[in-house]
């Protein structure tokens, strides 16, 4: 438990003591569910999906469905490589999204032509600290376009994003439109 320069832990969850979750000292927090994850430990919830940061391989980062507290459900995971962990800085308040800096199309289906697919493909995508797109997951999609959607994005490259002047891993959620003439 901490207190430091007005900011009050109000809960924490005891990883090696069991993983369950307690309230600060005289707090009345109740869990309100119970979501296993070895070694979960930077959260990040937007718009009802939780992205949990695992400090030891293999765990990588969790994308869990959050919209039912009390029933969350695991979307999808992104791994990591050997040596690494998972804190990722998310874009959002004070970090700036990085600049695109390579653009590609994406090339229209033509099996989703004929079937006149069309639609966003809404995908979250981790950003390594030189600006190339290393990893990519459908949060929503359309399923004839999902991959050319991935392909596509995949050749981005963006501008480093720093954090106190230092090149920082980022996580962000990009759309790409597919709209048939």
């Amino acid at each position: 438990m901490s207190q430091s320069k007005g900011i009050k832990e109000v809960a924490y969850v005891d990883v090696g003591g069991g993983g369950h979750a307690h309230a600060a000292r005289g707090g009345r927090m109740q869990p309100a569910s119970w979501f296993d994850c070895a070694g979960g430990g930077q959260v990040v919830v937007e718009r009802n999906i939780a992205y949990i940061g695992n400090m030891h391989n293999p765990h990588g980062t969790l994308i869990v469905d959050v919209s039912d507290p009390k029933h969350p459900k695991q979307l999808s995971s992104i791994k990591m490589p050997t040596g690494t962990h998972s804190h990722k800085v998310r874009v959002g308040g004070d970090i700036q999204e990085p600049k695109k800096i390579k653009h590609v199309n994406p090339a229209y289906p033509e099996t989703a032509k004929r079937a006149r697919a069309q639609g966003m493909v809404i995908l979250e995508c981790n950003i390594s600290t030189e600006g190339r797109v290393t990893d990519v997951k459908v949060l929503r999609g359309v399923p004839l376009l999902d991959q050319a959607a991935i392909d596509a994005v995949r050749q981005w490259v963006y501008t480093p994003t720093l954090l106190n002047g230092t090149p920082v891993p980022v996580v962000m959620t990009v759309t790409v439109n597919f709209r048939l003439n």
